[in-house]
């Protein structure tokens, strides 16, 4: 067996990964953070199910979520993800083609996904309600392009996207919780 020694290539290439990585994690926590502090269903703190970072190579998406305390609901989220090529990696021709950035709210258990599915039809048409094997969710989109056109300001576009979503999302939530039957 031949070793191959790391060579500075190899080294400049771990730096630059590291650092991207570092600048990443702080960008998602700091968007993980900010729903803490929303109050509400948005409540503070986290479980262990909680990611502000996930990168997820079957859909092209980095990603984060959280789960809402949104009794008696069990098993909603709040999730924030990039995503490159959304329509290619979900297969939902609802979905827009070119990178995006998005925000959902999704349920885990079929008596919340048939919840979620029955009251999608009440959001505006900029939500998109998807079905996955274990959970549904609704969607909201924007270009990618357009929220890393400047990006230092990534963490307060998607900190501002979310208070602006914050009323849609929290109506939906109340709508979810009022027709929960245990």
């Amino acid at each position: 067996m031949i070793t191959e020694f790391a060579r500075f290539e190899d080294f400049a290439a771990a730096i630059v990964y590291v650092k991207s990585g570092t600048r990443i994690s702080h960008t998602f926590d700091s968007i993980f953070e900010h729903l803490n502090s929303l109050g509400g269903p948005f409540t503070k703190g986290s479980i262990k199910d909680d990611a502000a970072l996930d990168f997820d190579s079957s859909t092209n998406a980095i990603q984060g979520w959280k789960y809402r305390s949104a009794a008696p609901l069990k098993s909603l989220s709040l999730m924030y993800r990039i995503c490159l090529e959304p329509r290619r990696s979900i297969s939902d021709e609802t979905l827009p083609e070119q990178d995006s950035i998005f925000l959902s709210l999704a349920v885990e258990n079929k008596k919340e996904m048939n919840l979620l599915q029955a009251n999608s039809k009440h959001l505006s048409s900029e939500w998109h309600h998807v079905v996955f094997p274990d959970y549904s969710a609704v969607m909201t989109f924007r270009p990618l392009h357009t929220a890393v056109a400047q990006p230092e300001l990534f963490t307060e576009t998607m900190k501002g996207w979310i208070d602006q979503s914050h009323g849609a999302m929290s109506k939906l939530i109340r709508a979810l919780q009022d027709q929960y039957v245990p």
